[in-house]
């Protein structure tokens, strides 16, 4: 644990600058365009609510680039390396849609698997947790992200169980109490700019998560020679 703090404390005034450029934006856009411009008589079903709800989360999306580019930080950390913050942008921006694909591949798996009897998907969320970790660590996404994904996991269960259901419980407590602070803010004006700081702050945390799911892959060993997909991802580059 002192080693993802140090990691953190070493890497924070990037990790603030990236989410001023990438996370404040975001929040901006939503509590100060968005959320106020939703009319008081929506009701559920609505599909000027829909398209709302469609507009906040489509926004959320780029928060895959700050993600991406906190977990590029965490490993260039721990093979002490010092990347400047263009260079995390520009790698962030280049494989964000490919990460995007393979959140749409995995949510679609567990989703089957949830209809399946609820624990294959249960399984598959556990197995397919650290694909955003491999797709920054090794380049590849997709089916070959998610495979690589399952044998991480497979090399310490128990470990990798407790960082996939925990780190979905402290984004969600973090989210909740961030939301819960908003609701107690009494004054309507001051209400949005103080909601984007709160949120701000929260993913600033969360980056503990990920810096510690980070360490995790960094430091296990699996029996399969990646290079092998890496060749393949090449050779299907060049043919396109």
């Amino acid at each position: 644990m002192m080693n993802i703090l140090r990691i953190f404390q070493k890497n924070f005034k990037k990790l603030l600058l990236l989410a001023l450029m990438i996370v404040l934006p975001i929040y901006v856009i939503q509590e100060f365009l968005i959320i106020p411009s939703l009319p008081d008589d929506l009701e559920t079903g609505d599909l000027r609510m829909i398209w709302y709800t469609l507009s906040i989360w489509l926004i959320s999306l780029f928060l895959y680039v700050f993600r991406i580019s906190v977990i590029k930080l965490s490993y260039d950390s721990l093979e002490e390396k010092d990347t400047g913050i263009s260079e995390l942008m520009d790698f962030s921006v280049r494989l964000w849609p490919k990460v995007l694909l393979t959140t749409l591949l995995y949510a679609l798996s567990v989703a089957c698997g949830l209809m399946l009897f609820f624990f294959p998907g249960l399984i598959l969320f556990v197995a397919y947790a650290f694909y955003q970790y491999v797709s920054v660590k090794t380049g590849l996404w997709g089916r070959k992200a998610l495979f690589l994904s399952s044998l991480y996991t497979k090399k310490n269960l128990g470990k990798a169980a407790a960082i996939a259901f925990g780190s979905v419980m402290l984004r969600y407590a973090l989210s909740y109490g961030a939301s819960a602070l908003e609701g107690r803010i009494a004054n309507a004006l001051l209400r949005p700019a103080i909601a984007v700081v709160l949120f701000v702050l929260l993913e600033l945390v969360a980056c503990l998560i990920d810096i510690f799911a980070a360490n995790y892959i960094f430091n296990t060993k699996i029996d399969f020679d990646i290079t092998v997909l890496q060749k393949k991802k090449s050779a299907d580059d060049a043919e396109r």
